[in-house]
């Protein structure tokens, strides 16, 4: 059976919602436009009964949603904002890395694994978890009898988290330590070994966050590089430190070691230069990532100074170098600074098209 039509059009003041479906099949479609965006949603089914089309949640706002297992479509929560969704009986192959392509926003994502792994190991599909880097929570269980084993940086990129539940059985790949120095805005970590919780507070441990050559309160110059990794000090925005690393490395270098290129050779589309500055790890640290509009300005006010910065030509992509900051209502576009004018052109360019890229990771005072 297939649920036709908006349910709730003329009536938006429920808020407390739950489809009790046992075992009927029943596919869900556009039915959900008209709710309440302070309203908790519940389906309740098994045997495989319950699924939905693929514009299902499109640009719904919820309070909460909780969904059994069932195999969830690509885009399925395209624009969606919602403060909570729980996957109980979940299973990673009822997902792909695209199941959140789109969304808007999401508050914490739990994940209920409460069916034993195949093989006893549970295989989460490709780039999954980096599909996921806007949420601000994020929570896995699962039942004693199976196993996950991530690898240890599987969070990198996640600026945006606060909370983060983990099964207890990964506390070795994953410890706290490492994990509170990957994810700037995480809180409370909290490790579920089944027969008890245990919760970590980000207070107490020291975060890896500064630099180990600048020591914090040092006077520092434009273009002052440190002699242990090369990194450079670019400057001060909103009462942060910003550092760059000496080129985008052209060849490996920061990734490898050194040489460090001169200048900025490797260009790449957005995607690809957002996700190198990702996995970037250099200077033993993990959080660099693409600059902002402002940071981005700033590289460019101190460019002598910092060095190696490629200004391009009509042949060389006129010196454009990518920000992190995409464009109001143009999902397409990505902000970005061409280097080859002064003072600077300061425009949108096309993901899909190339540009140059440096990375950089700020400090607060």
């Amino acid at each position: 059976m297939q649920i036709q039509g908006d349910l709730f059009k003329g009536n938006p003041r429920l808020i407390d919602l739950q489809f009790s479906l046992k075992s009927r099949k029943v596919q869900f479609g556009d039915n959900f436009r008209s709710l309440n965006p302070a309203a908790s949603l519940y389906f309740d089914s098994y045997a495989d009964g319950l699924s939905f089309a693929p514009n299902s949640f499109k640009d719904v706002k919820l309070s909460s949603l909780v969904i059994p297992g069932t195999h969830l479509n690509v885009g399925l929560f395209s624009g969606a904002q919602i403060g909570k969704i729980e996957f109980s009986s979940f299973k990673p192959e009822f997902v792909s890395k695209e199941t959140f392509a789109g969304m808007g926003y999401l508050g914490m994502l739990t994940l209920g694994m409460d069916y034993y792994a195949p093989q006893g190991v549970w295989v989460f599909p490709e780039d999954f978890f980096s599909s996921l880097r806007f949420v601000e929570g994020l929570g896995i269980t699962m039942s004693s009898g199976s196993e996950w084993k991530p690898k240890p940086d599987f969070l990198v990129g996640y600026d945006r988290l606060r909370e983060l539940s983990l099964p207890g059985q990964v506390y070795d790949i994953v410890e706290p330590s490492t994990l509170f120095n990957q994810l700037p805005r995480l809180e409370t970590l909290n490790y579920d070994p089944y027969w008890g919780e245990k919760d970590f507070p980000a207070r107490s441990y020291k975060r890896n966050f500064g630099s180990s050559c600048f020591s914090t309160g040092a006077q520092l110059e434009i273009g002052t590089r440190c002699s242990e990794d090369h990194s450079v000090y670019a400057g001060m925005i909103q009462g942060k430190k910003v550092f760059s690393t000496p080129s985008n490395c052209d060849g490996g270098g920061c990734s490898a070691g050194f040489p460090i290129e001169t200048q900025d050779k490797s260009s790449a589309t957005w995607d690809g230069a957002r996700s190198f500055c990702q996995r970037l790890r250099f200077g033993d640290h993990q959080d660099w990532r693409l600059p902002t509009m402002d940071e981005l300005n700033l590289l460019y006010q101190g460019q002598n100074a910092i060095g190696g910065f490629n200004t391009g030509n009509a042949e060389v992509n006129w010196g454009v170098y990518w920000s992190l900051d995409s464009t109001e209502n143009y999902p397409d576009l990505r902000r970005i600074v061409m280097f080859s004018g002064t003072p600077p052109v300061k425009s949108n360019w096309p993901k899909d098209r190339l540009g140059f890229y440096r990375c950089v990771r700020s400090v607060a005072q």
